[in-house]
């Protein structure tokens, strides 16, 4: 059932019970995180040795994560090169369209 299919159906008082109701007793994707949750715990818990941390079921709980702001190629050289830091040797393009490494010895 879609968003405006069930809106057709039901009023906001109703809408606003569910609401509530899901608050107290969760249903659906939430809960099923908790099951797996309660799950994961006792297995991990059982597996303790004497003095650790018991895990709880929202130590298992996935974390979403919002999704990383692209990036231009120029700011992901940037970000590469301040990484390996200002003595890096570049590596040199050959008119050939090889790369050359400063780095590697040649044998002859």
């Amino acid at each position: 059932m879609t968003v405006k299919e069930l809106l057709e159906r039901i009023d906001s008082h109703e809408l606003t019970e569910w609401m509530a109701f899901s608050n107290l007793e969760p249903f659906g994707s939430k809960r099923e995180d908790w099951r797996a949750g309660m799950i994961a715990a006792q297995v991990v818990n059982v597996q303790l040795r004497k003095g650790q941390r018991l895990r709880k079921p929202d130590d298992f709980f996935p974390e979403v994560k919002p999704p990383a702001p692209e990036q231009t190629a120029e700011e992901q050289k940037r970000l590469l090169l301040s990484m390996l830091g200002p003595n890096v040797k570049r590596i040199k393009r050959k008119k050939d369209g090889k790369h050359r490494n400063p780095n590697r010895k040649t044998r002859r």
